[in-house]
């Protein structure tokens, strides 16, 4: 909806941004709430929350644990519920 507005209204290129920026926002949430989900499900099991991450090795100290195995499991088991469902 907003990007055929602003194509239609502002030009390619105001479209162009916003919808690169719609795009970036929906990635930062997804990292947002796959972090969360593990950091809940690790204070749940009494562990650390790194337990349940991947170490990435060559980046740096801070951010080199990934999060994904709390949110694709959650993903998977929705995605299969929505499945069912319809």
């Amino acid at each position: 909806g907003s990007f055929a507005y602003l194509w239609v209204e502002l030009g390619d290129f105001v479209a162009f941004i916003a919808t690169h920026d719609t795009l970036l926002e929906y990635v930062i949430d997804g990292a947002t709430v796959a972090r969360s989900w593990t950091s809940n499900f690790a204070t749940r099991c009494n562990q650390d929350a790194n337990d349940f991450r991947i170490k990435a090795p060559g980046i740096s100290e801070k951010y080199n644990y990934l999060d994904y195995s709390i949110a694709v499991g959650v993903l998977t088991v929705v995605c299969v519920i929505v499945v069912l469902l319809s």
